[in-house]
């Protein structure tokens, strides 16, 4: 009886201790944006000016997307990300070059998490 005893209080203990490890990594989640930059004008547009714009234009607006802008920008950002991000059901982008770098992903990702400011 002491040997079951002594069995569940290690796996209470154990149990508890793996809950106080997955926290800190939650929270570390949610200020990870804090240490990115991601300033509309200097940081996400010129990732779009350079990957982006040259199809992505008013003149020739391919796949009806133009990206000369905030406003553009902003509209077609879910869409954005799914095709910069290369998910299942979407066209790679930009297309036919190399794929952008997780770090520009992220800096996309936390400004839309900051909401997107136009700063």
């Amino acid at each position: 009886m002491k040997l079951v005893s002594l069995l569940i209080l290690g796996l209470v203990l154990i149990s508890s201790c793996s809950k106080d490890q997955t926290e800190p990594r939650i929270e570390q989640s949610q200020t990870h944006c804090d240490s990115i930059p991601k300033s509309f004008s200097t940081d996400v547009f010129p990732i779009f000016s350079a990957n982006c714009v040259g199809c992505h234009n008013s003149s020739s607006p391919s796949g009806g997307y133009s990206l000369e802008n905030y406003s553009e920008i902003t509209q077609n950002l879910t869409i954005c990300l799914k095709t910069i991000k290369h998910e299942a059901g979407n066209v790679p982008m930009p297309y036919q070059s190399n794929p952008l770098s997780d770090s520009l992903i992220e800096i996309i990702e936390c400004w839309q998490a900051d909401g997107a400011p136009n700063n």
